[in-house]
C-alpha cells in the first residue's frame, strides 16, 4: 500500500502514516490524505481526502478498506477499469462507516479492456445504512461511442454503468406533433 499523507516525511519523498492521536480528540487515527492513498489492503482510521489528493484502491485493479472516509472538493477517486470482476480486474473503496462524496470521480481502462453497454461497476460501498452522502462534482472518463457513463448514488454504494442514450423524448414528441400535423392536413384536404 502506498502512503504519501499529512505526515512526517521519509528521504524516499514518502510520508509515514500519522501516528494515533494525530488530529482526533477522540485518540484516533486519522489521516489526511495530501498526496496519495493507493494500493489493496487496509486502513482502519477514518480518511480524509484533501484538494488534490487521490485516493486509488489496488495496485493495478484492487481493493482498498478504510474507514469513513470524506472527499474534499478538488480530492480524486482514481478508478481503473479493466473487467467485470470487483477487486482483481476493476477497482473498489469499501467504505467501514460513511463516504462523504465530493471532488473529482477519475476513470481509466486497464489492461486493454474496453466495456460493453450494459456493463456496471460497483465501485464503493459503505458498511452503514444510508452510508453515502453527496455525489462527486466532476467525472473524468474514457468516452464510450454510441453511449455515456451514468454514475447511480444509493443509499450504501456507487455504481458506475456504460449506458446507451434513450431515444430523445423531444424528436418523438416532435415526430408525434409532426405525424399528427400531416394527418390532420390530409383531411382537410
Amino acid at each position: 500500500m502506498t502512503y504519501e499523507m499529512a505526515a512526517k516525511r521519509r528521504k524516499d519523498r514518502r510520508f509515514l502514516p500519522p501516528q494515533p492521536g494525530h488530529g482526533a480528540s477522540d485518540g484516533s487515527l486519522r489521516f489526511c490524505v495530501l498526496g496519495l492513498l493507493g494500493g489493496p489492503g487496509a486502513v482502519s482510521s477514518l480518511v480524509t481526502v484533501a484538494s488534490g489528493g487521490h485516493v486509488a484502491p489496488g495496485a493495478s485493479a484492487g481493493n482498498l478498506t478504510v474507514g469513513s472516509t470524506s472527499f474534499a472538493a478538488g480530492s480524486f477517486f482514481d478508478v481503473q477499469l479493466g473487467g467485470l470482476n470487483q477487486g482483481t480486474q476493476y477497482d473498489k473503496l469499501t467504505v467501514n462507516g460513511t463516504a462523504a462524496l465530493g471532488g473529482t470521480l477519475n476513470v481509466s481502462y486497464i489492461d486493454g479492456f474496453t466495456p460493453s453497454f450494459g456493463n456496471s461497476f460497483t465501485i464503493l460501498t459503505t458498511s452503514q445504512a444510508n452510508g453515502v452522502t453527496g455525489t462527486f462534482n466532476n467525472l473524468i472518463a474514457p468516452p464510450l461511442s454510441g453511449g455515456f457513463w451514468r454514475v447511480t448514488y444509493n443509499p450504501n454504494s456507487v455504481v458506475l454503468a456504460a449506458v446507451i442514450p434513450e431515444p430523445d423524448a423531444l424528436a418523438l414528441l416532435l415526430g408525434g406533433s409532426m405525424l399528427r400535423f400531416a394527418t390532420y392536413r390530409r383531411r382537410a384536404t
